[in-house]
């Protein structure tokens, strides 16, 4: 089947309508205990957020952590296992990126 050529920009429009943060992670060091934390936004993208389903995408991918957030977004969109960002006030670590033909599947797990 021939799609045709805004095909990707229309399913965009429509599905990836929520603004995610991607986050700087900053490593400190005090009395020998290192701590790690993540405010600095690097750039934002929009995605399709999810909360549901979340057991079944873990069974499905063969995840050990627990999934607390699954999004879809586009393809050009510069994230990679083990970065952190943020989404209505909460932070998650990407365990898994998982690019397909028309999207990337982005699943987080709660960051504390």
């Amino acid at each position: 089947m021939l799609l045709p050529s805004n095909f990707a920009s229309t399913v965009a429009d429509t599905f990836y309508d929520k603004e995610v943060s991607i986050l700087a992670k900053a490593t400190t060091s005090a009395d020998g205990w290192v701590d790690e934390s993540a405010s600095t936004v690097v750039s934002t993208f929009m995605g399709n957020v999810q909360f549901n389903r979340l057991a079944d995408i873990q069974a499905e991918l063969g995840l050990t952590d627990l999934v607390a957030v699954a999004i879809t977004c586009g393809t050009d969109v510069a994230i990679e296992r083990g970065n952190l960002f943020s989404y209505n006030g909460v932070t998650y670590k990407a365990s898994a990126v998982i690019p397909f033909d028309s999207h990337l599947k982005v699943i987080g797990s709660k960051w504390a």
